[in-house]
């Protein structure tokens, strides 16, 4: 269910829709952790608030881009958590 449409490709969700229930819960079972579910539509949720991100990207990309992905968010998880 469909909470606030916004301009931009980012939308905002129910955490009970079933579309996102097994990420939230998934999310939950771990301790709130951030979960980034790509897929046709990408999902974001730390268990409370759960986005979806419609935005269309090239159809033609090359491969290795879910690793790149995958290697920058947690780069960016260790540098949050050593910050002052």
């Amino acid at each position: 269910m469909l909470l606030k449409k916004e301009k931009t490709d980012i939308i905002e969700l129910d955490i009970k829709d079933d579309l996102v229930y097994d990420v939230v819960r998934l999310s939950n079972y771990f301790g709130g952790v951030n979960i980034l579910y790509k897929g046709y539509a990408d999902i974001v949720t730390n268990g409370k608030k759960v986005y979806m991100i419609q935005n269309r990207g090239s159809s033609k990309r090359c491969g290795g881009i879910g690793d790149i992905l995958a290697g920058l968010t947690g780069l960016y998880s260790v540098w949050g958590n050593n910050s002052t």
